[in-house]
């Protein structure tokens, strides 16, 4: 077989670089959070956490923001939280919505929390590419006062 000549070559080269690129896998770091890009361009949802608000001795609000869909609305969202700083194992819940959400923000209320305790949370939202995180915040209830 007959090797291409120099400027056929070099086009059928680019040409198969072209191809491989579009199907190589990129990583990158956002947040403590592996992004993965696929072959679609859909990548993790970009979440944040936010301050929890309306806090009481026994309640809060937990709130969250999706500030990217990665291209593609997330299908599930919502926090992580507990009274142990890495929130794994332990004292940790997680609450989940189903449904499509797009850009903005979403929010989950707690009740039955211990008066004077510090939580942890982390905000989450997921999507064909994986689930994204937002960083662990921390909030802590009002304490009891004796009469």
């Amino acid at each position: 077989m007959k090797k291409p000549k120099g400027r056929l070559w070099q086009i059928v080269a680019l040409a198969l670089a072209g191809v491989l690129s579009l199907v190589i896998l990129k990583m990158v770091k956002i947040d403590d959070t592996q992004v993965q890009t696929k072959g679609g361009g859909i990548v993790l949802p970009t979440v944040t956490t936010q301050a929890a608000s309306s806090i009481t001795q026994t309640e809060a609000t937990l709130n969250g923001n999706i500030a990217d869909t990665g291209g593609q609305d997330a299908t599930q969202y919502g926090f992580k939280w507990g009274t142990v700083r890495t929130l794994s194992g332990g004292d940790t819940a997680t609450t989940t919505t189903l449904g499509t959400h797009g850009i903005g923000v979403f929010t989950d209320s707690r009740a039955a929390l211990l008066p004077g305790t510090t939580y942890f949370v982390r905000a989450y939202a997921s999507n064909s590419a994986g689930t994204g995180l937002g960083a662990i915040v921390s909030f802590t209830t009002l304490s009891t006062h004796a009469p």
